[in-house]
């Protein structure tokens, strides 16, 4: 990580495992470091007299973000995931209208930023648990209603009803007619609980640097979010830490499982859902063959 300092030509080299320093000068300007030099060759030393603000400088070296990423655009669009519950579980198309005036993001691009948190282990697309939604066009624009699950699957019902007799495409017209737009599913957005710490920092982040664009309803779901993440472990604690697994499995299975249907479980992925669960029954088995020696 490089701080406001003086570094040596060494420190450099070793720092960007590069001895040119032009490479070095211009990747520091890419990253939006301000700094001054003196000397010359292995004698040159650099010394970093501003760094790019705080919010860059975060998605660059712990989210592997590109340095020509249009920051300010990024730290918006992120504004609307992290604080706005509702907009991180809508199709690309409609975060696409919503974002249009504010934002003017494009569907490929939120989409890519969207896949790349994915891939840095920050968000996990379910394809278990599903959104439902029916896209109607209103006012010559294409919006999306969520919808139960229910009302998505009658509407598909036809197409599996025509599709053999006239074809994929006439059926999915026939369907479009009856529902008055298209049924369309995406899986539910969940935040990587082993993330938090990352998650949490960048928050702080976004409401550092968002004073002014943001109001009570960010510091409130921040507050919010903090506290579901700590009820979500509360019962896993329990669960694994006390001293005798065994009774605590019997006392708090049933609470375990009902965690399914309740928003803190969400945040833990399914993977995660396994680890802890195993955690907890290998600790139960231990005890268990403890008490038969």
């Amino acid at each position: 990580m490089i701080v406001q300092r003086t570094y040596t030509r060494k420190e450099l080299n070793e720092l960007f495992k590069t001895d040119r320093i032009d490479v070095i000068k211009n990747k520091l300007t890419r990253q939006g470091y301000t700094y001054t030099t003196e000397g010359r060759g292995q004698e040159l030393k650099l010394t970093i007299t501003e760094l790019p603000p705080r919010f860059k400088m975060f998605c660059i070296e712990k989210l592997a973000f590109e340095p020509q990423t249009d920051f300010e655009m990024l730290k918006k669009f992120f504004c609307k995931v992290f604080f706005d519950e509702e907009f991180i579980q809508l199709p690309y198309s409609e975060m696409e209208r919503r974002l249009q005036e504010s934002i003017g993001i494009t569907r490929q691009t939120l989409s890519k930023w969207l896949n790349h948190l994915d891939k840095q282990g920050i968000i996990h697309r379910c394809n278990m648990e599903y959104n439902y939604y029916m896209i109607r066009k209103k006012d010559g624009v294409n919006k999306a209603e969520t919808v139960p699950r229910e009302e998505y699957a009658k509407a598909w019902k036809p197409y599996w009803e025509n599709k053999d007799v006239y074809g994929a495409d006439t059926a999915f017209r026939i369907v479009k007619c009856m529902a008055d737009g298209v049924p369309y599913k995406n899986g539910i957005v969940q935040y990587n609980a082993f993330e938090l710490d990352v998650i949490n920092e960048l928050i702080d982040i976004l409401l550092e640097e968002s004073e002014d664009t943001m109001d009570e309803v960010v510091k409130n779901y921040k507050k919010s979010l903090k506290q579901r993440q700590s009820n979500s472990y509360s019962a896993i604690d329990r669960l694994v830490e006390d001293k005798s697994p065994a009774t605590a499995w019997i006392e708090h299975k049933e609470e375990l499982q009902e965690m399914r249907n309740k928003s803190e479980w969400v945040l833990i992925t399914e993977k995660d859902r396994e680890i802890i669960v195993d955690k907890a029954t290998k600790e139960i088995i231990k005890v268990i063959n403890k008490s038969l020696k």
